[in-house]
This record gives C-alpha cells, sequence and structure tokens, in this order.
C-alpha cells in the first residue's frame, strides 16, 4: 500500500513539474516578447511540448482519482448492478483504446526517432513528444487495472446496497 501511495505521488508530482515548467517556460516567453521585444524562438514549441505531456499524465491522474467528465444523468436512473455494468464494460473499453493509442504512439516514436524539432533540434526530436503517449496510457491502464477488482467484486458479488454508487468502487 505504501509503495501505491509513493507511486501515485510521483505521478502527480512529475504532472505538476510539467506544469510548473510549462508555466515558467509561457511566462518566459510573454514576458520577453512583449516586454523586451526579444522573444526566445524555442519557448512557444516547449510549451506546446509540455502540454502534451501535461494532458496525458493529468490524464492519467484523473483516471486515477476517478475524475473523468461523464454524461451520467441517464445512467444515474438505472438500477445499481446495471450501473455498475455499464461502468465495468467502459472501463474495459478504455483499456482496449489505451492499448491501440499505445501500440500506434510506439509506430510514432520509431518514425520520428531522429526528427528533430524545428526550434531545439539538438536537444529535442519529436519522439521525445510521442513518448508522453504510450507513458499516459500506461499509466491510464494501470490506474484502470487497479481499479477493477473492485468494480467486479461490487459487480458480482453480493447484492449491493441502494446507497452504492459508482463513485464508491472508483
Amino acid at each position: 500500500m505504501m509503495l501505491r501511495k509513493r507511486f501515485d505521488e510521483l505521478v502527480e508530482n512529475a504532472a505538476t513539474a510539467v506544469f510548473v515548467i510549462m508555466f515558467i517556460v509561457t511566462a518566459l516567453q510573454v514576458i520577453l516578447r512583449f516586454i523586451f521585444q526579444r522573444p526566445l524562438m524555442w519557448t512557444e514549441e516547449a510549451a506546446r511540448f509540455l502540454y502534451v505531456w501535461l494532458t496525458f499524465l493529468g490524464a492519467a491522474v484523473i483516471m486515477r482519482d476517478n475524475e473523468h467528465i461523464t454524461i451520467d444523468f441517464v445512467v444515474k436512473k438505472l438500477p445499481v448492478k446495471l450501473q455498475l455494468a455499464i461502468s465495468f464494460c467502459i472501463q474495459l473499453a478504455i483499456i482496449i483504446y489505451a492499448v491501440v493509442v499505445f501500440m500506434g504512439s510506439l509506430i510514432m516514436i520509431r518514425i520520428n526517432w531522429d526528427a528533430p524539432s524545428s526550434t531545439m533540434p539538438n536537444v529535442v526530436t519529436m519522439a521525445h513528444v510521442y513518448l508522453a503517449l504510450p507513458v499516459g496510457m500506461t499509466l491510464m491502464v494501470y490506474y484502470v487495472l487497479r481499479g477493477l477488482p473492485a468494480r467486479t467484486r461490487a459487480l458480482f458479488g453480493k447484492k449491493p446496497s441502494k446507497t452504492a454508487r459508482l463513485e464508491e468502487v472508483g
């Protein structure tokens, strides 16, 4: 349990660090461009690449916390067992989607392994940017799989209580 908590903190701290660096790079870009009229050419591209990483790390953190936006006004009106079954199927669909994206991103990484970025050619290749996808998808699958035992017990175990909701098994 302690290892799980440390891993969660590591992922969250990585996402926070990427956000802070992106904020600093963007602030630097704005200050140098609009106050000193001396823009740094690499800052816009670096902020964009960091945003890609932030998106996939953040999506994994949100997956872990079961906080993704859902449209569930119809589902919440269904019986609890059916709600749990739908949730279970959605989790399986997420795993399938993540595996497909993971496989596709490996192809993109291989293709772009030596493709330099336009403003930071000696520092960053496009493979570094595409690496965010398999990392994010791996984390998402990990968090979905981590939550599946509780969802499975809730779905196939004893009759769920009237107060049981999807949030409790997420």
